[in-house]
This record gives structure tokens, sequence and C-alpha cells, in this order.
């Protein structure tokens, strides 16, 4: 496995490159001492924010395998559920909550938390520890604001297709391929949809999310738009609108009024591709190793993943993600033990766990792959395989387009930017608002927002 060209080779250079520095201060009220061993007669516990505990026990293992090195210490688990989870985090931090450790699922989430002052600097911890950030499958860049960082890379979950082989076989019909046009992808949605009612089939399955449409315009375009630009995304919204109308995907309003589970719409088997984050493997993987459940009736492994569409002469070893983080709660009265386990989590030995249990960790090579590939249930065809062959992760929030400068003032707002970027994507999927305005007013108020961080004072 190659590793991503570009990348800092130690953190200290990567410091360089963002302005970090490394040796700045450490915050009012860090503990820097080292950390020593806590006697077994002192039990130390970390509060570790997570979500959906059951669907994922990869949390689990990191905790056990962290406690077992680190004897009177537990781990703490609190899941706060994927649904509204920063809005619960928020809650918890702002009303003051015990909390040590904290999971990021994405860039913005993780500027919205620097921004309320709620995650430690990390510097004084990365320079002492001499972290290698090129180790990690994914732009640390991301990670720096004003100088510094507040989190590690945990987890670089990127954007594939899913697909169910059973109606691929029973239609005689080829599984999707690794190197995808978009009009390949269309064509195998409409082949592969039946409106009978004995025999009814999905082509695809689109939620809800924005995120959804814009992995689908980041690489079917021949390059990589600005992120601030959104009109180029209308042909993608028009895809989908026809693939409603013609009944090869479930109509969006329904799914949203439903609250439907991606994960147990796949199971249904009546949905033959499913673009979908990696993170998907860890559920398909683990609801498999379940009893008495629909995936059992799938008699193990009859799914398969393939790259997403790109357009022609797209780097196939290319794909679209989404960095998730761990960073230290501020107000920790743990700050050595908190910063040890996130080594841990993010280290090599975490890279481990979280691969045997189908989660893709930031921290990515080729041993990496090789027990992600092997373990139980994943897809034993070499082309699924090579899906997981990738050299570039570009980032759903990375900023394009703009100067290193602009691009971090611009990162601040991320926030700001997908709260009406969300708003958009409803009114358009919803029928509300044609395309076509809607995105022209989305992309005219993203951009003043993005303006207006550029001009803003620093």
């Amino acid at each position: 496995m190659k590793k991503r060209a570009g990348i800092v080779c130690a953190v200290w250079m990567a410091a360089v490159l963002c302005g970090c520095s490394m040796f700045g201060r450490t915050g009012a009220g860090e503990n820097t001492e080292e950390y020593t061993d806590v006697p077994k007669s002192q039990q130390t516990v970390l509060n570790w924010a997570v979500w959906d505990r059951e669907i994922y026990p990869v949390w689990d293992a990191l905790k056990e395998a962290f406690e077992a090195e680190n004897p009177g210490v537990t781990i703490e688990i609190k899941d706060l559920g994927s649904l509204g989870y920063m809005k619960v985090l928020l809650n918890d931090l702002l009303s003051g909550e015990d909390y040590d450790i904290i999971t990021t699922s994405s860039v913005s989430d993780y500027v919205m938390l620097c921004q309320k002052k709620q995650l430690l600097p990390l510097n004084y911890y990365m320079a002492r520890d001499k972290t290698d950030l090129s180790l990690y499958n994914t732009d640390t860049e991301n990670l720096c604001l004003d100088g510094t960082y507040y989190q590690m890379p945990f987890q670089n979950e990127f954007w594939m297709l899913f697909y169910n082989q059973d109606l691929f076989d029973r239609q005689r019909i080829a599984y999707p391929s690794n190197d995808m046009t978009m009009e390949d992808y269309a064509d195998l949605v409409a082949q592969m949809t039946s409106t009978e009612s004995s025999k009814r089939i999905y082509g695809t399955y689109y939620h809800i999310w924005p995120s959804v449409v814009r992995a689908f315009a980041l690489l079917g375009e021949e390059t990589v738009p600005s992120f601030t630009s959104f009109a180029y995304m209308e042909p993608y919204y028009a895809m989908i609108s026809n693939q409603e109308e013609e009944e090869s995907c479930q109509d969006y309003i329904q799914i949203s009024t439903m609250g439907t589970n991606y994960a147990h719409a796949f199971s249904n088997g009546d949905i033959a591709m499913m673009p979908m984050g990696s993170w998907m493997i860890a559920e398909l993987v683990g609801k498999q190793n379940q009893e008495e459940t629909s995936y059992q009736k799938w008699n193990g492994k009859n799914w398969g993943i393939a790259r997403m569409p790109r357009a022609a002469g797209r780097d196939p070893y290319e794909a679209i993600g989404s960095l998730r983080g761990l960073a230290v709660h501020a107000s920790t009265k743990n700050t050595e033990l908190a910063w040890k386990f996130l080594e841990f989590a993010c280290g090599e030995e975490g890279a481990r766990i979280q691969a045997s249990y189908g989660s893709l960790s930031a921290l990515y090579n080729e041993e990496i792959r090789e027990i992600l590939t092997g373990i139980e249930y994943f897809p034993d065809d070499e082309s699924s395989r090579e899906v997981m062959d990738v050299r570039t992760i570009l980032d759903m929030d990375a900023i394009t387009g703009y100067s290193p400068d602009e691009e971090e003032k611009i990162r601040k707002a991320l926030p700001e930017i997908h709260t009406i970027w969300e708003e958009y994507h409803k009114k358009i999927m919803s029928g509300n608002q044609e395309t076509s305005e809607a995105l022209l007013q989305l992309e005219e108020e993203v951009q003043a927002i993005g303006n207006e961080s550029v001009e803003r004072e620093p």
C-alpha cells in the first residue's frame, strides 16, 4: 500500500506547513507531568463519548484492550446515539457533564467544538511524544486551527457502493465494477429495478444526508470543484429525482418521515445497490455475527462492495471520505491518561483492533488492509478487496480553491455552512424549491460566508 503523496513525514513538519507551533502554550490548567501507572487500589475512570455502542462493538474492544494494558483504569463509555449526537454532546458539555475523551464525527463537528472551547490543545503532547502524522491516510492539515491541533485522526471512513449479490445473480447481471462512470451506474440502476409487486427491486437507495449527493458530485466531475461551489451539483440531484420518478429508489420524503435506518433497509433484500460510507462494513459484519436478524437469511457473504462511480479519467484510487477524530475534553482532570488513550486508539494497536471489527482507521497501511479484508463475512472476491486499496481520501469538508490562509478561515465557518446546506438540501429533495434556483442561492450564501471569513480579522 503506497502512502499518500504530499503527507509530511512527521508531526513537527506538518506543524510548519500549517503554521502550528508544537512547543507553544499547553493551555491553562494542563497537567504536563508524565503519567504513571495508577495503583490498583485507586480506580481511575475515563468517560468517553461515542455513538451506537450496540451497533459498533469496536468501542468496547478498544476499551477492554486499553484497560488490560492499564490496570486500575476504567473506560466508561457514554453512548449518545448517532441521531443528534452533536446536539446531545454539546448540551452535556455546556452543562458541565464529566467527559475526558470525545469522538468527533466530522471536521465540521471538530471545528464547532473548538469554537466552543471544549477541546484541549494537543501540540505539546504530540511534539513531546513525536507523533508521526505521516502514518495517517488523510490530510492532517484539516485538523490544524490557528496553529493548534485539538484532536488526533481516529477513523477515515470513505464512500463506496454496497450491493446485494443475490439480486444480481437472480437477474443474471454482472456485479458493479470498480471502474464505473456515472452513466454506467445510472444504466445499472435502471437494469436492476423491478416494479412488479411480487418481484419488487429498487435499483439503488439514497439516504437523506446531503453528503450522499456530494459524494457523487465530487467524483463525477473531471476535477475537484471549489468547496464553496454548489451549482455543479444540479445533474446529480436530477439523477436522483429521475430515479425517484422511475421508482428505481425509495422516495426521500418517505425515508425521512419514517426515519428509515439505511442498514436495515439494505438488509430487507430488495435494494440492489446502496452508496454508503465504509462504516456500514462494520454494521454488516456485526449483524451477520448476531443471531435472529434479517441478515442471517443471506447465509453469510452475499454482499459486495465497489468503488463509487466517477468521471472518466479520475484516479481510481481516490475516494471521498469523512475524518473522525479523538479529542481530550478541555476540562478533564486526567489529561495525561486521556492523551495516552488517544495514542493507543489512534495508533497502530488501535488500528489493528478497529480493522478486526470492520472499521477503517485513519492509520492505514497494507497490514491494516489485510486484517480488514480478512475478517469473517468480509466479501471474499478480489474486486471487493480492491476497493479498500485507496491512496488518497479527499475529505468531504476539504476546502479547495483557496489559498492556505483562506482555507483555514473558511474552515472555521464550516458549522454555519453545513447548517445552510442542510436546509437547501431538504428543500430540493422535498420538491419545495427548484433545484437550480436553490443551488444558486445556496452557493451565494456560502460564498458570502466564505468571503466574510476570509476578510474577517484573525
